[in-house]
């Protein structure tokens, strides 16, 4: 289960990427493809990474008043 969803997509696109960076005749191809796929991944979690340091400063601005009570 775990390859069939995870691994599998994962290492096609990582495959997919090569083959385009090679294809244009870029040197490195495969680096480039894991510097791609590292780089869509960010941009894909991008919004649940926001929504967490919302929330960290939220629980921060809190801190003192419960500190208070």
């Amino acid at each position: 289960m775990w390859d069939t969803l995870i691994v599998n997509p994962l290492v096609q696109g990582l495959l997919f990427l090569n083959n385009a960076f090679q294809s244009l005749g870029i040197p490195y191809h495969f680096g480039w493809a894991i510097i791609a796929l590292t780089i869509i991944f960010k941009v894909v979690t991008l919004p649940l990474n926001l929504k967490q340091i919302r929330a960290i400063k939220a629980q921060q601005e809190l801190q003192p008043k419960l500190a208070e009570l």
